[in-house]
């Protein structure tokens, strides 16, 4: 059934203009939304991740502190015990030999 209606073709070229531009305007509008979601978790995944990053690093901070602590006790542990620190190096290495046979 072809019409030969100019203004019903007219009609029709403006009805798929208007539904071409609302679709237009619906895909701009969700790739906004989609756009300011995407920076948002963006930025929030950043903020976990400095966090993270710098409890790694205090935590690392501890664990040398801890170690300088351990090495000066034992430096002062040998330094005020230099026989009974040999006893016990010598008596671990021997253990430690008659481990290995």
């Amino acid at each position: 059934m072809a019409t030969n209606n100019p203004s019903m073709t007219n009609d029709l070229g403006n009805a798929a203009r208007r539904l071409s531009d609302d679709a237009q305007s619906n895909v701009d509008r969700l790739s906004s939304k989609a756009r300011d979601t995407v920076d948002h978790l963006s930025g929030k995944a950043r903020d976990a991740l400095n966090r993270a990053s710098d409890t790694a690093s205090d935590l690392a901070d501890q664990m040398s502190e801890h170690g300088d602590r351990f090495r000066a006790s034992a430096r002062d542990y040998v330094s005020n015990h230099p026989i009974g620190t040999l006893v016990a190096a010598a008596a671990a290495g021997y253990l430690i030999g008659r481990m290995m046979r």
